[in-house]
């Protein structure tokens, strides 16, 4: 396992872990954010530079199609890629689309939810060993 893929898997991991935690516990507070965000055109504009940036990163720094677990982080950089690429040239469909979603508070916790188990898994990996989970 390459160093560059357990760093990551600790990054993504515990970032996701977080941020799920926060989405769970309050959704409101990112409903707010989202309302906030889905009408300023400049704003969504400038927050499409960082999903770029960083799944670019990761895409070109570790673009590792393997059977195991750490493709993971390879699937989630060409995500992220993917998700910067629509904000910047679809941003007026995405504030369509966020100010829709910032409306539905399960919808904050569903995707909390799912940041939680993918994040505490790559945690789990990358902290604990191969063993772990299988």
């Amino acid at each position: 396992m390459e160093p560059i893929s357990i760093y990551l898997a600790k990054l993504i991991g515990l970032a996701w872990l977080i941020i799920g935690i926060a989405l769970v516990t309050r959704p409101q507070s990112f409903q707010n954010t989202v309302k906030d965000v889905a009408k300023s055109n400049a704003i969504m504009t400038l927050i499409s530079f960082i999903p770029l940036v960083i799944g670019l990163a990761i895409v070109i720094g570790h673009n590792v199609w393997v059977k195991n677990w750490i493709v993971l982080v390879t699937i989630i950089g060409w995500l992220t890629l993917l998700c910067g690429i629509m904000r910047l040239f679809f941003h007026k469909e995405c504030m369509k689309y966020m100010a829709k979603t910032a409306t539905n508070r399960s919808f904050f916790i569903f995707w909390g939810v799912i940041l939680i188990i993918v994040g505490g898994f790559l945690t789990a990996k990358s902290f604990f060993g191969q063993q772990f989970f299988y």
